[in-house]
């Protein structure tokens, strides 16, 4: 790697004089106006652990409306990556006020701890992504598992393969909670909240270690109210209190070692019998269990609902045998240990001697101390403020009252973030100003040391993470979430990635990754908010980055990276108008990808799809659509959003096959797709309805109309044409004011909510309302995508329509002429192909 000692020596600076030396001291002191107690100095231990553990801080998003389960400290949500992988994500319920970061550093210690890392009926740990709060200036971690295909137990309860199950993989399932559980209490940890909520199902892999065969797999999860027996713990122990599931002893003045371990077993037994009883849903269920606890004697309760089971002799004595004691009000009156309990559940069940098994769980030391270098490149992946928010916690912790060796070493660190342009504006100088404070008293060698180990670490540890996502990406859509969320200023937000493509750059010339990540999300943003003729050369100028770097051998997944940025520039071509071009790049990019039926492998499908669309090829369009339909379907299930996002995409295409047939197998299609998204995509953490719903709505009013433009003129007056016509209104009266509220006012799909409502108000004659909202909505198109965009231009085109039929020319000269204000109609011009921008030339611009 190409050396940075020509910028900065390891002399003091040209010009150093005392006065240049507060220079320090100045920056130091502008931190003091933030409190030291502030939780960004327990991010900073975080990190460190996080690191030491040798866990991956994933460049990923989720869905916020698809709940896989959802505990009493966490929800968790889950997201696509490749056919045969996805993740969920464990995310604290309630980020109000300053997060502490105590739980987290527990449930990482717990997770990454040896006997639990490797157990099968544990979930395993596979990085940590964030979550971002732009109001507060606030971060909290959000813990990513391989996603469970069939949720929680509570979920799985309800489910068809459930009641198929036989007595013993019932039995089975217990087991594996059990094990979970014996393998917590021989490491000193109190799991807290066991409850069917914070038990995942998955299929049996073949490797359990039971006599009970089984098609299923139970593993505990949501760790986050865990708690670990320390030697010295003399304070008590609290755990929360979940409605039907805590036990008689519980009370929130805490509790010691052996009690909350008691308290486990209790819950466990409880889990046990909540599976056991014939009950055909899990709230019949539940109604059972609160009967029970209800009782004057719970233990008798239980064994006579054991009783009534119908099971076999053998079976049915060792249950009673179990519950007989285990459900006792009185903890003096259970007298089963764990391991007696597991015994009875399964008679050939043999604890798994292994002495790493009991092997006590150890926090990371606080002197271990976090490295921007380690994690570099899967951090530049992340939200511009993550990166941010840690530069100013280094910053903070230098200050705090701590060991010498711990605040050198951050400084240290605070210095590499300005030497690399990490998180702040590019300052060498500032950094070997602060390296060479005597308080620090390190060297400029130590920080081009931090440089130069950049080149030598792999971004994930997990080599088939990085293989499945495609390297570097806008996993989460940028576009959208520094569009759609509150208190993000986007032309910061791009100034701010475009800064850091600069001091990428210039910091790490010969690491193509570190280069090319700021300017791939720079040209995403771009993309996403309305200019994709800027985003355009952008992509070529990282997919020449990358064919040379990839030349050179450096980066193994060049193909896959490039099969990513092949269909971004694909798409963005189609958005300029460069349909032909878009459609050879979007071929080459899926020859080019080597994983079949990834996420990346989906999307260029679709893009390609969108361009026989735009060409108006819909029978292809709806081809191609159907394909992704297939295979989300097959990989994902009929309800993912994966899967109904294609449906849509389909049923969109198929509005305009001029086929009658057809259209009434779009309308059939959508009013599923609304129905399926009515019923499981709401927005828990806000309480609004999904996107994907409002979209249906906006799609199946189109579907009506289309029908209705389709009837003969002796049916379109009567009174099932008008039914349909008000059916059509009200769907997008309602999705236009919902998405309004949900997504903002300027959001793209706001948007064309309202260009919809304007149409249906022109096709039943209002054509005063139909020109107003027509004007509204040109005015913010304008604003958000830009005066060529092919979607603004059809807004433009439709509103000149409805003025032609006035026949008024002077008004629509007028607006013609303020719609394209400032517009090189060269843009417009004969290079594009896009249909849209061809027939609006053709009929406003016949002379330009």
């Amino acid at each position: 790697m190409a050396s940075t000692s020509e910028t900065v020596s390891a002399a003091p600076p040209h010009g150093h004089t005392s006065h240049s030396a507060s220079m320090l001291e100045e920056e130091l002191q502008s931190m003091k106006k933030v409190s030291l107690k502030s939780p960004h100095c327990d991010l900073v231990n975080f990190l460190a652990a996080v690191q030491s553990a040798q866990i991956d801080f994933m460049p990923l998003s989720w869905s916020s409306s698809v709940k896989v389960g959802r505990g009493g400290y966490a929800v968790i949500n889950e997201s696509f990556v490749h056919a045969t992988h996805s993740y969920a994500y464990r995310r604290a319920r309630n980020r109000g006020g300053e997060h502490d970061f105590k739980s987290d550093m527990i449930e990482l210690a717990i997770l990454s701890h040896r006997p639990i890392e490797m157990h099968d009926n544990i979930v395993t740990l596979e990085g940590i992504c964030w979550e971002i709060s732009p109001k507060e200036r606030r971060m909290a971690p959000v813990f990513v598992y391989e996603r469970m295909p069939h949720g929680d137990l509570c979920k799985f309860r309800d489910a068809e393969e459930f009641h198929a199950l036989s007595l013993d993989e019932k039995l089975g399932l217990c087991v594996d909670i059990g094990n979970a559980l014996l393998t917590l209490h021989s490491c000193k940890i109190i799991h807290g909240d066991i409850k069917p909520d914070n038990i995942l199902i998955t299929r049996d892999r073949g490797n359990r270690r039971l006599s009970i065969p089984a098609r299923f797999v139970a593993k505990v999860a949501d760790f986050g109210s865990s708690q670990v027996c320390w030697k010295d713990q003399v304070k008590p122990f609290h755990f929360p209190g979940t409605p039907g599931w805590t036990a008689p002893e519980h009370n929130h003045q805490g509790c010691g070692k052996e009690q909350g371990l008691a308290m486990d077993v209790y819950r466990f037994c409880l889990v046990c019998l909540w599976l056991l009883l014939p009950d055909r849903n899990g709230q019949s269920a539940q109604r059972d269990i609160d009967k029970i606890r209800a009782a004057e004697d719970p233990c008798q309760k239980a064994v006579e609902m054991v009783e009534s089971l119908g099971y076999d002799g053998t079976v049915k004595h060792r249950l009673r045998r179990l519950f007989r004691s285990s459900l006792a009000n009185d903890p003096s009156n259970r007298t089963l240990s764990l391991k007696q309990i597991l015994a009875l559940l399964d008679p050939k069940w043999k604890e798994i001697k292994k002495e790493k098994y009991s092997t006590p769980l150890q926090l990371t030391k606080q002197h271990s101390g976090f490295q921007v270098s380690s994690s570099l490149c899967p951090l530049l992946s992340t939200n511009y403020l993550v990166r941010k928010l840690i530069f100013e916690s280094l910053k903070e912790k230098t200050l705090s009252d701590g060991c010498t060796k711990c605040r050198r070493k951050t400084a240290l660190q605070t210095a590499f973030c300005y030497f690399v342009g990490f998180g702040t504006e590019r300052d060498p100088e500032m950094a070997v100003q602060i390296v060479q404070d005597r308080r620090v008293n390190k060297g400029h060698e130590h920080l081009e040391d931090e440089t130069e180990q950049v080149s030598t670490l792999y971004p994930y540890k997990n080599l088939a993470f990085l293989e499945m996502l495609g390297g570097f990406s806008a996993e989460a859509d940028w576009a959208i979430k520094y569009r759609v969320a509150d208190h993000y200023v986007l032309e910061d937000v791009i100034n701010e990635y475009a800064r850091e493509a600069r001091d990428m750059a210039a910091s790490f010339p010969d690491l193509t990754e570190l280069v090319l990540a700021p300017k791939m999300t720079l040209a995403v943003l771009l993309h996403g908010t309305g200019d994709p003729g800027r985003a355009v050369p952008l992509y070529r100028e990282i997919l020449a980055g990358l064919q040379s770097s990839r030349s050179g051998g450096r980066y193994r997944e060049g193909h896959i990276q490039e099969s990513r940025v092949l269909k971004c520039l694909a798409d963005a071509l189609r958005l300029t108008g460069h349909l032909t071009e878009a459609q050879e790049v979007a071929t080459e990019a899926l020859a080019l990808n080597p994983v079949a039926d990834n996420e990346i492998c989906l999307q260029i499908k679709a893009t390609l799809a969108c361009i026989h669309y735009s060409r108006g090829d819909y029978d292809k369009a709806a081809s191609g659509f159907q394909d992704i339909v297939d295979i989300s379907h097959a990989l994902l299930g009929k309800r993912n959003t994966n899967t109904l996002r294609a449906m849509h995409d389909r049923a969109v295409a198929l509005i305009k096959a001029h086929d009658g047939n057809r259209l009434a197998e779009a309308e059939d299609s959508t009013r599923e797709i609304l129905k399926v998204c009515n019923e499981i995509l709401v927005d828990e953490d806000s309480g609004k309805r999904h996107e994907l719903s409002i979209l249906a709505a906006t799609t199946l009013s189109d579907v009506i109309m289309e029908g209705l433009r389709r009837l003969p003129e002796c049916d379109s007056e009567g009174e099932f044409a008008a039914s349909r016509r008000q059916e059509a209104l009200d769907l997008l009266v309602d999705a236009a004011q919902e998405s309004r509220e949900s997504l903002g006012p300027l959001d793209p799909m706001a948007l064309t909510a309202e260009v919809r409502l304007a149409a249906t108000y022109a096709h039943i004659g209002d054509y005063e309302i139909a020109e107003v909202l027509y004007r509204e909505v040109l005015a913010k198109q304008r604003q958000v995508l830009g005066p060529t965009h092919p979607t603004y231009i059809e807004t433009l085109d439709r509103l000149l329509l409805l003025l032609d039929l006035k026949d008024d020319e002077e008004d629509r000269e007028r607006v013609l002429s303020a719609a394209l204000e400032g517009v090189d109609l060269a843009e417009l011009g004969g290079d594009t192909d896009h249909p849209v921008l061809v027939g609006f030339r053709e009929r406003w611009l016949p002379g330009s």
